[in-house]
């Protein structure tokens, strides 16, 4: 071996040997700083908070415009595919359920643009609502920690939380949700 490679591994061991014990000291100084802070845990509400946002058009919808119907308030980004590949099975349950008290009403955590040429293209039959931090904090007001879209929460007519649903909704699980929201409507399908 010669003698620059011989001390080219020298000053490599030691600088290595030199940060390995730099960071141990520093882990042994600052335990906590390597650690992450758990999330808070919010709490649940047992009925659905009052809450305002922006439809595509700009105009303000309070959830209050619902009261007395079944909301599915379905929480999406146009940047999400399984929010995206939810979104007919969502249209095709409003369709079939609109009549007996169901609302679907989409909050897009998105910017509004992306969202309204999205929009033109699905051709909702339900209120969409757009929001960014805003969103977040409609979601932290039912109780979630937003780390994941698509989520949905379920109420009753009575505004009364049933279940928040984490990730796709699936053809499979539609009738027993709507057996949770509105009982009538589904045992009348059976």
């Amino acid at each position: 071996m010669s003698r620059s490679t011989s001390l080219f591994i020298s000053i490599l061991v030691v600088a290595l040997v030199a940060g390995a014990g730099g960071f141990g000291l520093y882990r042994w100084l600052n335990p906590r700083t390597l650690t992450p802070e758990p999330a808070p845990q919010l709490q649940v509400p047992e009925t659905r908070p009052v809450f305002t946002l922006p439809d595509l058009s700009g105009t303000s919808r309070t959830v209050t415009e619902w009261d007395g119907k079944a909301l599915l308030v379905n929480f999406w980004a146009t940047w999400c595919p399984p929010c995206r590949k939810e979104i007919p099975l969502l249209k095709d349950m409003q369709a079939k359920y609109g009549a007996a008290g169901l609302q679907v009403i989409g909050i897009a955590v998105d910017e509004t643009a992306p969202v309204k040429d999205y929009a033109r293209e699905m051709q909702f039959n339900y209120p969409v609502l757009v929001g960014q931090l805003e969103a977040v904090t409609v979601a932290n007001r039912f109780g979630i920690n937003l780390y994941g879209l698509p989520f949905s929460v379920l109420t009753d007519r009575q505004g009364r939380i049933l279940e928040i649903h984490q990730g796709e909704i699936t053809p499979d699980q539609v009738e027993a949700i709507v057996a949770k929201m509105l009982p009538e409507a589904a045992a009348a399908q059976n």
